[in-house]
C-alpha cells in the first residue's frame, strides 16, 4: 500500500538495472538538469530555453529517492534529510490527488525548488479524493473510476498539467494510477465498479494528452504492488502494462509488515520482490522500488528504521537494513 496507509515509509530506492540510450537534452540523476524558466530568469538569450528530455539511469549505478511528508512545498524537511543520511537524494517523490479543492494543482515552485538541490522531481499523481472526510471505503469513488477519465470527465484538468509542466521546462517524472493490481484505490482495476482492461486506456488516454501538448520533459514512471489482491489471470501485473511506447520507467511497492498486522509473518527481500522483480526485467526498462518499508524485526510490530508519527527514517540504517537482511546492492 502507498505511503497514506503506512506513513513510516519514506525512502525509495532505484535500481538503475539495464544499460541507457542517450539523446539531447536527455537527464540522470544527480546531474544537474536544464533549468526551467522559474530558475533562469537572468538568461538573456533571445532563444527558448529548451525543453529537459526523459530522465534516463545509468547502468552501473543504483540511486537513492526521499520521501518526506512535507517536502517539497516545506523545503526545510528536504533539507534536514542531510542530518540523518550522508548520501543526497537523486530523486524526490511527492503525492498529489486529483479532487478539487485539495492540493491538486501542478506547482513549478516546488519542482523547481527540487532541481535547485540537485534532485529530480518524482510526482505520484493520484486521482482520488483522500481527504479524512471522504468515504470510509477508499477505493469506492465512481467520480474516480477509470471509465470517468476514459471519457473525457478529467480532460481539461489533465490537459492544464500537461501545458503547465511543458511550460516549467525541466524534467518531472510522473507516476500516476499506481499499484493498480491491488483493490484500495478508485484506480484499481478490481475495484469502484472498474475493468482491468480499462486501465490501459485511461493510462494511455492521459499519456496522449500530455503527448498532443508536447510535453516531452515528463518521464512517465508505471508503478505495481508487488503482489495482486485479489491473486487471478485477470488482475496480473501484464494486464495493466500500457505497452512500451508509453513507459519510460518501471516501479514496485512491496512492504514487509512481520506481524504488525494479523495474518502477516516476516518475510524476506526475496519474498517480497523476486517475482516483481523478474517480471519488469523483461520490460527492459529502469526499475524503481518506489514504495519499500518493513517492520522492525520478526517479533516487532512498528516499523523499521522510521518514524510513523513524522515519516522520517534514517536512510543510512534502512540502506544497512536491506543490504544486510535482504541483500539489496550497494548504492552509489
Amino acid at each position: 500500500m502507498s505511503s497514506h496507509v503506512w506513513s513510516g515509509i519514506a525512502t525509495l530506492v532505484v535500481l538503475a538495472l539495464l544499460p541507457t540510450v542517450g539523446g539531447c537534452g536527455r537527464v540522470k540523476p544527480h546531474e544537474r538538469p536544464p533549468a526551467p524558466p522559474a530558475l533562469a530568469s537572468q538568461v538573456t538569450s533571445p532563444s527558448p530555453i529548451p525543453l529537459a528530455g526523459k530522465v534516463e539511469a545509468d547502468s552501473k549505478r543504483t540511486y537513492i529517492g526521499v520521501f518526506k511528508p512535507d517536502a517539497p512545498f516545506d523545503t526545510t524537511s528536504l533539507d534536514s534529510y542531510s542530518d540523518v543520511s550522508d548520501r543526497t537524494p537523486a530523486i524526490v517523490m511527492w503525492y498529489q490527488p486529483w479532487a478539487v479543492g485539495m492540493a491538486n494543482r501542478f506547482d513549478g515552485a516546488a519542482c523547481a525548488s527540487v532541481i535547485q538541490r540537485g534532485a529530480v522531481p518524482l510526482i505520484t499523481w493520484e486521482p482520488w479524493s483522500p481527504s479524512p472526510g471522504g468515504p470510509s471505503d477508499a477505493a469506492n469513488q465512481p467520480d474516480f473510476a477509470l471509465s470517468s477519465i476514459n471519457t473525457g470527465r478529467y480532460d481539461g484538468y489533465i490537459r492544464s498539467w500537461a501545458k503547465q509542466i511543458k511550460a516549467f521546462g525541466g524534467p518531472v517524472m510522473l507516476r500516476p494510477l499506481h499499484e493498480m493490481n491491488g483493490n484500495w484505490y478508485p484506480w484499481s482495476g478490481m475495484a469502484n465498479g472498474n475493468k482491468p482492461e480499462e486501465y490501459v486506456v485511461a493510462w494511455r488516454h492521459i499519456h496522449d494528452i500530455f503527448a498532443e501538448e508536447g510535453a516531452a520533459n515528463v518521464t512517465w514512471v508505471w508503478s505495481i504492488n508487488w503482489n495482486s489482491v485479489p491473486i487471478g489471470s485477470r488482475n496480473a501485473y501484464e494486464v495493466y502494462y500500457p505497452g512500451d511506447e508509453y513507459v519510460d520507467w518501471t516501479a514496485i511497492s512491496g512492504f514487509n509488515w512481520g506481524t504488525s498486522r494479523p495474518k502477516y509473518q516476516w518475510m524476506t527481500f526475496d519474498q517480497i520482490y523476486h517475482e516483481p522483480l523478474a517480471y519488469l526485467e523483461t520490460k527492459r526498462k529502469p526499475i524503481m522500488l518506489a514504495e519499500i518499508a518493513t517492520a522492525r524485526s520478526a517479533s516487532c510490530s512498528s516499523p523499521s528504521h522510521s518514524s510513523t508519527r513524522t515519516g522520517s527514517p534514517s536512510p543510512n540504517s534502512l540502506h544497512s537494513f536491506f543490504s544486510n537482511s535482504f541483500g539489496l546492492p550497494a548504492m552509489t
